[in-house]
């Protein structure tokens, strides 16, 4: 039998527990976390998703798993169930320009700000 651990009981780690379990069934899964809602990473980042920290993962890796994570959001925000999840407008802005996300097509509205919209945060976001 697989065994497999999570590490995190955050909204990721939950989520990447369902994938898991999905693909497979059969597996004796472990979750450890040190804290539970409403203290874990995901509960202070207010649940904005978006990969962080890729650490060389090959891009292609990150788009597939970005795309699986994604649909089990959007399947949760869209049940009939009280699932605690709810889509909300975000903004990230940052001192020096980004190049664009490569996985930037799997969330809705995902674009760059306009000169303007960027600016009214103040005069050294580019």
């Amino acid at each position: 039998m697989v065994r497999v651990v999570v590490v995190g009981g955050g909204v990721n780690g939950v989520g990447s527990a369902l994938a898991i379990l999905h693909r497979l069934p059969e597996c004796d899964l472990t979750i450890i976390t040190q804290d539970l809602t409403p203290n874990t990473t995901g509960d202070g980042a207010a649940g904005f998703w978006g990969p962080y920290l890729s650490f060389g993962t090959p891009p292609a890796k990150i788009i597939q798993w970005s795309q699986e994570t994604w649909k089990l959001f959007s399947k949760w925000y869209k049940s009939d169930q009280p699932m605690g999840v709810s889509l909300v407008y975000g903004e990230s802005i940052c001192r020096d320009p980004l190049p664009l996300e490569p996985w930037r097509h799997l969330p809705l509205a995902y674009r760059q700000l306009n000169y303007h919209e960027y600016t009214k945060h103040g005069p050294e976001y580019r």
